[in-house]
C-alpha cells in the first residue's frame, strides 16, 4: 500500500471514474443561437421593427428582415460546432492582419511600408551612432 493507493497485481483490472466537466467549455445557447448573441438580435430586431413601423409605416415591417436573416445563418453556422462564432471571429481577425501587413502572418508581420518610414530612425539609432 502507498498511500492511500493499493498498488497490488488485483487492482490493476480495476476501472477508475472521474467526474468529468466536458460541458463547462461548451457555449450556452438556445434554439441554436449563443445566448448573449441572440438577446442582442431580439433586441436590434425589436427596435428596427418599431422604429420601421413608426417611419414608414406597414411597409416598416421590411426592417428587422436583416436582422431575422443574420439570426437564420447563426443558427445554421452553429449546428454543428457551438464554437463556429468563435473560429469565425479569428478567421476575420486573420483576414484583417494579413491585409495590415501585406503577407502572411508568420511570426514576425512585414509591411512594405515600415521601411520607408523607419529605415532613417534604426539607421541613425544603430549604425550612425556607433553602436
Amino acid at each position: 500500500m502507498v498511500g492511500r493507493f493499493n498498488l497490488n497485481m488485483s487492482d490493476e483490472n480495476i476501472r477508475l471514474s472521474f467526474d468529468s466537466h466536458g460541458g463547462m467549455n461548451r457555449v450556452a445557447m438556445k434554439w441554436g443561437v449563443p445566448y448573449l448573441l441572440l438577446i442582442a438580435l431580439a433586441f436590434f430586431i425589436l427596435v428596427s421593427l418599431v422604429a420601421g413601423i413608426y417611419f414608414f409605416g406597414w411597409f416598416g415591417l421590411a426592417a428587422p428582415v436583416p436582422f431575422v436573416l443574420m439570426l437564420f445563418a447563426i443558427k445554421i453556422m452553429c449546428a454543428l460546432d457551438d464554437r463556429a462564432l468563435r473560429r469565425f471571429r479569428f478567421v476575420l481577425r486573420r483576414r484583417y492582419l494579413n491585409k495590415k501587413y501585406g503577407r502572411h502572418l508568420l511570426l514576425t508581420p512585414r509591411n512594405p511600408e515600415w521601411s520607408k518610414k523607419h529605415a532613417r530612425r534604426v539607421l541613425q539609432e544603430n549604425i550612425l551612432s556607433g553602436k
